[in-house]
């Protein structure tokens, strides 16, 4: 049973508007809920803090799309907002380490060895566009590949919060695709899968 302080459309409302207020108590009505369904499906409360994180960023998104409307309530929109985060973050583990090392040590390298594969093919444009990205944003992304706590990154690069630290790391993914996809060699790689 939950005991919602805002109705539906109020939160919508407050999110679109940023009020603080609003927005905290949408997340204590919902924290529970995603912590335990990401520790049900294997997680961490920590990787349950992310998921609902990204959950939120998300959400704000799209609550500020002019064409948004709901066909169901927000507590169950935003909790498939973070099942879906956190299958698509799940799935992509199971390969990540292997990957992140070699984005890792493609990174370190001065001139990296091309491979014609499409995965090499796939490093190679990722990296392309990773050297496009500010400073603040390849140091972050970097951390992030090592898996370095939120906090200790907020500490090194004397940001403020966990908070901010996510949202720049959110802001940098996403400049980081949008430079992958408007990249001449995205469409070859997409076709040739």
């Amino acid at each position: 049973m939950f005991n919602n302080k805002y109705s539906d459309q109020e939160y919508i409302v407050g999110i679109r508007s940023k009020e603080r207020i609003v927005i905290n108590s949408f997340c204590s009505e919902n924290l529970e809920a995603i912590t335990n369904y990401v520790v049900k499906k294997g997680g961490t409360t920590t990787d349950a803090d992310d998921i609902m994180q990204e959950g939120m960023l998300i959400l704000f998104v799209n609550v500020r799309k002019e064409d948004f409307s709901l066909s169901c309530k927000l507590r169950t929109y935003f909790f498939a907002i973070c099942k879906n985060t956190w299958l698509s973050l799940y799935k992509s583990r199971k390969n990540e380490k292997t990957l992140y090392e070699r984005m890792l040590s493609l990174l370190a390298e001065e001139e990296p060895e091309i491979d014609t594969s499409i995965e090499e093919r796939r490093l190679n444009l990722y990296l392309t566009c990773f050297v496009l990205l500010s400073p603040e944003c390849q140091q972050i992304i970097k951390l992030r590949l090592q898996k370095i706590p939120y906090d200790e990154i907020s500490d090194q690069l004397k940001i403020v919060s966990i908070g901010a630290v996510r949202n720049r790391k959110y802001i940098c993914e996403e400049k980081l695709n949008n430079l992958m996809k408007n990249h001449k060699d995205y469409k070859n790689l997409s076709n040739e899968e």
